[in-house]
């Protein structure tokens, strides 16, 4: 959790970075959509990780129902500000599926 708040996961925004790679060529090589991988796209876009965004998202929605109408940046700093232990959990496990695929 204190990762992805702190923006040091080993996300493609985080560590070609000190490749001195531009932004925008720090692309997802999980899903090959060319969007950054960030956390916005890790948390809330890539494909691979559906299953348990569908459950984390609901969670979500079970806590605050305006957060339906909020725009994509806006959904993810309630997500890493205002947290409870479910939803560490789920976040723990959007992690670890995360590590799964690209360490297998």
């Amino acid at each position: 959790m204190a990762g992805l708040c702190m923006g040091c996961l080993p996300l493609a925004v985080e560590t070609r970075f000190y490749s001195y790679i531009p932004y925008k060529e720090r692309v997802c090589r999980l899903c090959n959509w060319g969007e950054v991988d960030d956390q916005a796209h890790f948390i809330a876009i890539c494909p691979h990780f559906n299953d348990v965004r569908f459950k984390l998202f609901n969670h979500c929605y079970s806590i605050t129902d305006t957060l339906y109408q909020l725009p994509l940046q806006d959904k993810i700093k309630i997500i890493l500000c205002d947290y409870d232990s479910h939803m560490v959990y789920l976040l723990a496990s959007l992690y670890s599926c995360r590590q799964n695929i690209i360490y297998s």
